[in-house]
């Protein structure tokens, strides 16, 4: 049925039951930011050069539709605040830093020892000979 004028589309609304308001609920008007990802870790990336221990590491691989790429969780002593929310979970894909965070005796090891590793920063390392510029874990005084 198609309505050709303010009377007919009256009519059809009235005829479907569309007319009585109280059936729906009222739409707000969101934001996109309503609607961002909340995990439970952030960045590496975002705490800069602050120092932190790790406690512990977990697997955590990124997966972009079908493309894997390896990634692990820092947890860690600290909190850090961003977005005003807390956190103490760290994730990264960067190389070097996960090839480490890897190594299963490094794991075993930050099992038995109740003070962590650390203090750590995640700095940029400069290349060698050609090579491509970094970023990894280093000892922090």
């Amino acid at each position: 049925m198609t309505a050709t004028s303010p009377n007919q589309w009256y009519s059809i609304v009235r005829a479907y039951g569309l007319d009585d308001c109280s059936k729906y609920e009222e739409v707000k008007h969101t934001k996109l930011e309503d609607y961002k990802n909340t995990g439970d870790s952030i960045s590496l990336a975002k705490i800069a050069d602050a120092k932190f221990t790790i406690v512990s590491i977990e697997d955590s691989d990124f997966d972009d539709h079908g493309t894997v790429t390896p990634g692990v969780k820092i947890i860690t002593k600290e909190t850090f605040f961003f977005d005003s929310k807390p956190y103490n979970k760290l994730h990264t894909t960067r190389v070097a830093i996960v090839n480490r965070l890897k190594n299963q005796k490094l794991r075993d090891d930050l099992k038995k020892n109740p003070n962590g590793l650390g203090p750590l920063v995640c700095r940029l390392v400069p290349a060698h000979k050609g090579g491509k510029a970094y970023f990894d874990l280093l000892e922090s005084a």
